[in-house]
């Protein structure tokens, strides 16, 4: 179901997209609450080096907390992957909600960190529900 299309000799492929990631803003459930679509990417114009071992799909940033570099309704490429570093944001399930962070271990403690320094750090606790973490391989232009 994650799997994307490739138009053979062009620069273009087709993923799945799923609805909102939170960026400051409450929202639901990315995965459940919306309907899939599918949408055409030009790698090309967008720099993409898709991998045929990887699974891909699309989502859209709402809110404000993680500009300049994502801003709200930015198209994202969601790389499902379990292999990242800390530089990444990511797309990540925390308190039942899908949002788009960086990740920062300090002192033993981790924290969500937004780009935008008016929203503070969300410090990860020991009953907060944090799942499926993915990286955010790129701001999509259409």
């Amino acid at each position: 179901d994650y799997e994307f299309i490739k138009f053979p000799d062009e620069n273009k492929i087709i993923l799945p997209f799923y609805g909102w990631a939170q960026c400051g803003n409450n929202w639901s459930d990315i995965l459940e609450d919306y309907p899939k679509e599918k949408l055409e990417i030009d790698t090309e114009l967008n720099n993409i080096k898709i991998k045929q071992n990887q699974k891909y799909f699309v989502t859209r940033a709402k809110g404000k907390s993680m500009e300049p570099e994502i801003k709200s309704w930015d198209n994202l490429l969601i790389r499902m992957e379990k292999n990242y570093n800390f530089n990444d944001n990511f797309l990540l399930i925390h308190k039942e909600k899908p949002k788009v962070k960086k990740i920062k271990q300090e002192a033993g403690k981790i924290f969500l960190i937004s780009l935008n320094p008016d929203f503070p750090d969300l410090e990860i606790k020991k009953e907060d529900s944090i799942d499926i973490i993915w990286v955010v391989e790129n701001v999509i232009k259409f």
